[in-house]
């Protein structure tokens, strides 16, 4: 094959994940967290926000680090992929979460990364190994969506995408080899609360930061006990998460 420019070979890579279906994608360097972030988060934790989901408490040092995650990572290959529903339940009915509609998103992103690693080999013939994740490893993966230019964090904690909001599912493509990185946009939310207000049970504390014991999501799948009786009546029919926010 002939000889392509490092920036072409992204170019190509972005045309054919855009081919396999994701909405957005862009490269990051791989490296370490920076220590505010990790501190932000770690805040989060011991204030207990996180509820029952102790698996987001474990693995700090895999989470501080791609590269100790999945060694000799040297670039992660950001995608997103839209989950909004052409077809919606009728109000009246029981009412799920978007992404819950189809298939589990966990499959789908990872064979997609896994075939965009396959055209790499075989079509663009570099010399790549790596690794598909989605939501399925301790990864800060808002954090390096943002790094590769795919949004912002929102004042709802998720990443936004201009012109699409934040309706997607996030995955990554770690490998080692280097490839020209995309870069961070700015933040738009500007004064907008729409996110926050729309919280039907008041989860948010303030922007980006949320309150999982409060959130619908949570309490209708992470949760294992009883809903306390508080929130029930501010849930609706809703019994499978929630895509207020």
């Amino acid at each position: 094959m002939e000889s392509i420019s490092p920036h072409d070979i992204v170019t190509q890579i972005k045309a054919e994940a855009l081919r396999l279906g994701f909405s957005a994608c862009g490269i990051a360097q791989a490296g370490a967290v920076p220590e505010a972030i990790l501190q932000e988060y770690d805040s989060w934790i011991e204030t207990g926000y996180h509820g029952d989901m102790d698996y987001l408490a474990r693995n700090r040092e895999l989470r501080s680090d791609p590269r100790v995650l999945l060694p000799g990572t040297k670039t992660l290959i950001m995608v997103a992929m839209n989950y909004y529903p052409e077809t919606k339940q009728a109000p009246e009915a029981p009412q799920f979460a978007y992404y819950a509609y189809g298939r589990d998103y966990h499959k789908v992103v990872k064979k997609r990364l896994d075939q965009l690693l396959a055209f790499m080999r075989s079509e663009l013939q570099l010399p790549v190994t790596g690794r598909a994740f989605s939501d399925s490893a301790p990864i800060m993966e808002r954090y390096w969506a943002e790094q590769a230019g795919l949004g912002w964090r929102g004042k709802n904690s998720l990443l936004i995408i201009p012109r699409a909001g934040s309706y997607f599912v996030l995955g990554e493509l770690l490998i080692d080899i280097e490839l020209p990185t995309d870069s961070p946009m700015r933040n738009l939310c500007g004064r907008c609360e729409r996110c926050q207000t729309s919280c039907p049970t008041d989860a948010f504390l303030e922007p980006g930061r949320i309150d999982a014991r409060r959130c619908i999501s949570y309490l209708t799948i992470e949760q294992k006990g009883e809903i306390p009786p508080e929130l029930r009546e501010r849930m609706g029919r809703r019994v499978y998460g929630c895509d207020a926010c």
